[in-house]
């Protein structure tokens, strides 16, 4: 989870690398981990970063869009050439179109520290724990923790951000007399 404070960091450096353009930016970064387990063993403990970046810009009355998922300026400097390109080869618009309006509002966390904190070996304990409680049964199913990072920001003052944080599970006992199931998040 990189925070609200990075956001504001990652505006500032848009207007500085976008400057003379008119834009609208959407961040959203997930966090997973994954805990998969099949005949009582893992079988699979993962844990993925992923980040998207999508910058609409405008310039007399012509938009272009691009995503990359790379935030170092390099990487931000070849997004705006790849818009300006896109805006000498597009039609001008046949209506006026303006960003939304300039909005700052509070930023909305919902995130468990236990979620933030999860690691992969936290989600082996926690099967570890479903495979003595199921002690001469086949386990099942999977163990899942994920932050979600959602950040809209603009050239001309449009800032939002939230962050959320989430977990669920699935897991599916099974024996020679019968079987069981259970699911929540």
């Amino acid at each position: 989870m990189r925070g609200e404070n990075f956001y504001r960091g990652l505006l500032r450096i848009l207007n500085e690398k976008f400057a003379g353009l008119e834009f609208l930016a959407n961040a959203w970064e997930k966090t997973s981990g994954l805990t998969r387990f099949s005949k009582s063993r893992i079988h699979q403990n993962v844990y993925e970063e992923e980040i998207t970046l999508t910058v609409l810009v405008t310039k007399d009355n012509k938009i272009a869009v691009g995503t990359t998922n790379d935030l170092s300026t390099g990487s931000l400097e070849r997004l705006r050439e790849n818009l300006e390109e896109i805006l000498k080869n597009t039609e001008e618009l046949g209506y006026k179109f303006r960003l939304p309006s300039p909005r700052m509002d509070y930023p909305y966390e919902k995130v468990a520290e236990s979620v933030k904190k999860a690691t992969s070996e936290d989600r082996a304990k926690i099967f570890d724990g479903i495979v003595k409680l199921a002690e001469g049964t086949d386990v099942y199913g999977y163990i899942e923790t994920s932050l979600d990072e959602f950040c809209v920001m603009s050239s001309n003052g449009l800032y939002l951000y939230t962050c959320v944080s989430s977990s669920s599970f699935n897991t599916v006992v099974m024996c020679e007399d019968g079987s069981g199931y259970t699911s929540g998040s």
